[in-house]
């Protein structure tokens, strides 16, 4: 079983996602700049709430640039109980939003079962992988070549 892994700093708490696996897109913010739509009422179940305490936040909350959220209202209405602040998606484009958001289901889905990132290629996440194949490039140094 996950549990919830936080940080504290302070007087100020973190809370860090289990599935953190495109590392250059991991923000640090504070969960009050995140812009919900606005009218739309989040209800947590008591499975859920329940799943999330015993849990944690498995996946991280998505949002864009401008911090509008994309993916997790719920995962961000039950932190804003115990954090201040999060680890986050940041997405650059449309097509990393999309991605980032399947990329979510999917590890829910398969958690806690992830033991390499092959999924990312499978039927149902190939149009989205496909279209953000320069993310996998991102943070990679490469040695340089000799002559």
């Amino acid at each position: 079983m996950a549990e919830l892994l936080t940080t504290t700093q302070g007087s100020t708490t973190t809370v860090h996602p289990w599935y953190q696996l495109f590392k250059t897109r991991v923000a640090h913010i504070n969960l009050d700049k995140i812009i919900m739509v606005p009218n739309v009422v989040i209800n947590i179940s008591e499975e859920e709430k329940k799943h999330f305490a015993q849990n944690g936040m498995l996946t991280p909350i998505v949002i864009d640039e401008n911090n509008l959220l994309i993916d997790g209202a719920k995962r961000l209405k039950y932190f804003k109980g115990i954090a201040q602040y999060a680890l986050v998606y940041k997405a650059k484009n449309v097509d990393e939003e999309n991605f980032l958001k399947a990329l979510n289901g999917k590890c829910d889905e398969k958690h806690p079962d992830i033991f390499d990132m092959s999924f990312l290629f499978e039927k149902d996440m190939r149009e989205y992988t496909l279209k953000v194949l320069p993310l996998f490039k991102e943070g990679i140094k490469v040695a340089p070549v000799s002559n």
